[in-house]
């Protein structure tokens, strides 16, 4: 029960008393004043009487239901807020529908700070071979990616509570300026460690802003909007794809992978001017005191270390270190127990939660959390893998490459935006869902089983496009799925749980795809005949130097022979990886069978925003919502 129920219910049974003593006195003046022997003025019990009569039989027709309520909620004036109690306080104090020019340019702000986010995570992944030989990183470079993505996952579930707590725009500010500052950082790195603790701190960063841009949208938007306006905020998330490897290989081929990160930092100073002026703040109704009481201390430190410790030996297994060696089996084993300790934590022990075990008594949001896992762990590691196909196999050049990731992001982007308004319109989101998932599974398929070295150009732009439209279609729409099937108060942890989800899916991925194709890589080298010939040892130890980076054949002399058995070499490794995503994303297609379409929204959540827009418009008669 909130606060403000409570107040109600005070403020009811004052009125109540107060109503009894003005008729109490009434009938004593009436019988002052009159001098007659009516029983009314003789005796004011048989009013009173039938008063206490007439609310007895009012009880009794609202039933021993309503009696229960009523005990319920004299019972929540004495006790504690419950964690559902303080999370809808938390929760409404959020709530701020806006006009459409507000909404405009919140929506501007949002789809800035997520531009910026995407053009970070994806755009490193065409210049990661020239950051490879600067550093000296050739056979950890792609620590570059995955500890990225590590400090994504474990900060992404903290901040849908410090969202509650201190208040959106703070938060995600202070993210905007983690992300800039570190990307700096990044572009002044000497060594590869350093390169890759700027890239976990930008992560944490990073993890910050996507979770809360879509928190933010879904506080100022109405349910009937929600869809469309998610829509046009995951087509920033396309285009940030988009401009990503176009600007980080043209500093590449003409300045130093170096600028691209120094541009960043100045993008990201302007999008934080932008929020700081622009988007309104919410204000929280508990204490700083309190504020600092209720974030779920153990909670973060326990899925931190235990994320850490797992994630650490699956990208290093089999290549920086051996499966049975004793420190890979204790990171496992003590990850796993930090782990399962976070969920008793979560369940028994935290006041305010970072991930609410109610959330998961949904069917449906058990679903939409376990396709975002799936989704993760093949949307993130996608444009690694492409560009190895692109600028191994096919010999192509960074900036060529980039045009060719313009076949997937610009679906991408168009798609989100169309899917929107599709699901704004009809209230209905599992037709895009099915049709989504329909077309990545056979976009992966098509990647798994027909592209060669000498596929022609047309056919691999087609399937990109195919997984591009896929990606459009349910990307954002599972989000409204989630939020469909979920409580108001808990939309900004359910928002974070489905982002670290598939966050974490990505950490999974991009380590479960490195093992795959490190791998296929060393087993081909070990078993094939032509590279084991005595005249092949140079190239062999050449090869075995590059597992996760791009071979430079301009460095090393090789015959025509040798040059297609490297782009074969490539070739059939991405294959590898690409045939272990097909299957995930089928089943991501099989489950969205069993997503129950709800609608957009509630009938609880359709009252409660016409509550909140007749308060708006209460406060301010002349603004319309």
């Amino acid at each position: 029960m909130s606060v403000s129920t409570n107040n109600t219910l005070l403020e009811e049974q004052k009125r109540k008393e107060e109503d009894f003593n003005t008729s109490q006195r009434s009938v004593h003046s009436l019988s002052s004043d009159a001098g007659t022997s009516s029983p009314t003025s003789q005796d004011p019990q048989p009013f009173l009487k039938d008063q206490e009569t007439k609310n007895k039989h009012n009880n009794n027709d609202d039933g021993e239901k309503d009696d229960n309520e009523d005990n319920n909620d004299e019972n929540q004036l004495k006790q504690i807020p419950t964690q559902q109690s303080l999370s809808k306080k938390l929760g409404d104090s959020h709530d701020n529908l806006l006009a459409p020019t507000e909404l405009k340019i919140v929506l501007l702000a949002m789809s800035l700070s997520l531009m910026v986010a995407f053009i970070d995570q994806n755009g490193i992944a065409i210049v990661l071979p020239s950051i490879a030989d600067e550093l000296n990183a050739n056979l950890t470079i792609s620590w570059a990616g995955t500890s990225q993505l590590i400090a994504n996952c474990c900060f992404q579930l903290l901040y849908g509570r410090l969202a509650d707590i201190f208040g959106r725009k703070y938060v995600l500010l202070a993210c905007i300026i983690l992300l800039g500052f570190f990307d700096l950082a990044c572009g002044l790195a000497k060594t590869d460690v350093q390169f890759f603790v700027f890239r976990g701190i930008t992560g944490i960063a990073n993890g910050g802003v996507t979770s809360l841009a879509m928190v933010i949208m879904s506080d100022h938007v109405t349910l009937k909007d929600r869809g469309k306006y998610q829509g046009y905020l995951t087509s920033s998330i396309g285009i940030g794809n988009a401009i990503g490897p176009f600007l980080a290989s043209g500093f590449q081929q003409h300045s130093n992978w170096r600028n691209y990160y120094y541009t960043l930092f100045s993008i990201v100073t302007a999008s934080s001017g932008l929020i700081w002026w622009y988007l309104p703040n919410s204000h929280s109704p508990i204490s700083i005191k309190e504020k600092l009481l209720n974030i779920d201390y153990l909670g973060f430190l326990f899925s931190s270390v235990g994320l850490i410790l797992v994630l650490i030996p699956i990208n290093g297994g089999g290549l920086t270190f051996a499966w049975d060696e004793p420190k890979v089996i204790i990171m496992f084993a003590v990850g796993g127990f930090c782990l399962l300790t976070f969920l008793v934590i979560e369940w028994k022990v935290a006041k305010l939660p970072m991930l609410p075990f109610r959330l998961f008594t949904s069917p449906t949001l058990c679903i939409v959390f376990v396709q975002c896992f799936l989704f993760g762990l093949c949307y993130y590691p996608l444009f690694y893998y492409y560009t190895y196909y692109f600028e191994v196999v096919k010999d192509l050049s960074p900036i060529i490459t980039a045009c060719f990731f313009l076949c997937v992001v610009l679906p991408h982007a168009f798609m989100s935006a169309m899917s929107g308004k599709i699901v704004t319109k009809t209230g209905h989101y599992n037709p895009v869902l099915w049709a989504g998932y329909t077309l990545w599974t056979l976009g992966f398929g098509l990647l798994s089983g027909v592209v060669k070295v000498n596929t022609p150009y047309v056919g691999i732009a087609f399937i990109m496009i195919l997984n591009g439209l896929g990606q459009g279609m349910t990307f954002q729409n599972t989000l409204i799925a989630a939020l469909a099937h979920s409580k108001p108060q808990d939309r900004a942890v359910v928002i974070s749980t489905r982002n670290v989800l598939r966050s974490f899916g990505g950490s999974f991925g991009m380590a479960f795809s490195s093992l795959i194709f490190a791998t296929s890589f060393t087993k081909d080298i070990n078993s094939n005949k032509f590279i084991n010939e005595p005249a092949q040892s140079h190239l062999k130890s050449y090869l075995k130097e590059h597992v996760y980076s791009k071979v430079d054949l301009n460095q090393i002399k090789v015959s025509s022979e040798q040059h297609l058995y490297i782009k074969e070499l490539y070739n059939s490794c991405t294959k590898n990886v690409f045939t272990f995503w097909a299957p995930l994303i089928g089943t991501c297609f099989v489950l969205s069978w069993f997503i129950k379409d709800r609608g957009v929204a509630s009938k609880s959540d359709q009252e409660r925003e016409k509550k909140i827009q007749e308060e708006k418009e209460a406060a301010n008669p002349q603004q319309k919502v």
